[in-house]
């Protein structure tokens, strides 16, 4: 069974300067980040066949749905929603935008910002909020899915998600450790990562599709690394 991994197109969280933007499940992709969303769909047509048994699931934040509708679109399904996708918990920062949070949590979130670029970076966690490594956890349910999928014979699953959650999807399935998850780059937005699963093995074949790139440089192609 092929297992493809998707981010979000760009939103306006990745384009906006002052970091967070409330609340996280209805931040929309931007003008470019439609245009993302359209080009990852019509490579996903170009390599998934209607006839397949395919089945889409997507995080049900607006950006990962609003990227996730053209896929349904050109491949004619329907999505389920899986809360599990989600990307991590912002906990206290997650009313505030990061200028607020600055003002208002300042040791807090120097603390965080600086474990998010160690070698630590899988525990790193906003207080009351999710690390990766909690993310990862919360992932089980979604392998208990992709178990049983294969199992019924489906050909295909494209999951539709966010960069810090994929991270710890990779994580549960392929086995990678903590520094793995340190030093692996973000997800572009719209790029796709493949995974084939072997029996109880899940086969990491990485990015097979870069994503849409706007001519014009933006902000986005220079902030999208940021998990925060």
């Amino acid at each position: 069974m092929n297992i493809y991994l998707i981010r979000h197109g760009e939103s306006e969280q990745n384009v906006n300067k002052t970091g967070y933007i409330k609340p996280d499940r209805d931040i929309p992709l931007t003008a470019n980040g439609h245009c993302q969303a359209k080009e990852t769909a019509k490579f996903m047509s170009s390599i998934i066949s209607k006839k397949e048994k395919t089945v889409i699931i997507t995080s049900p934040y607006l950006r990962t749905r609003q990227t996730s509708f053209p896929i349904e679109q050109e491949l004619k399904l329907k999505p389920i929603y899986d809360e599990r996708l989600r990307e991590y918990e912002r906990g206290k920062f997650g009313d505030y935008t990061l200028e607020e949070c600055e003002k208002l949590f300042p040791q807090e979130l120097e603390n965080f910002k600086k474990r998010l670029k160690s070698k630590d970076k899988f525990f790193a966690c906003p207080p009351g909020g999710e690390s990766g490594f909690d993310v990862t956890c919360r992932m089980k349910g979604i392998k208990f899915v992709l178990e049983k999928l294969d199992a019924f014979g489906c050909d295909n699953v494209i999951i539709v998600s966010h960069c810090g959650a994929i991270k710890s999807l990779l994580v549960l399935l392929c086995g990678y450790d903590a520094l793995w998850y340190a030093q692996e780059r973000n997800m572009t937005n719209g790029s796709v990562r493949k995974l084939v699963k072997d029996g109880n093995k899940y086969i990491d074949e990485h990015i097979i599709f870069k994503g849409y790139k706007n001519k014009i440089e933006t902000t986005a192609e220079i902030d999208s690394e940021k998990d925060y």
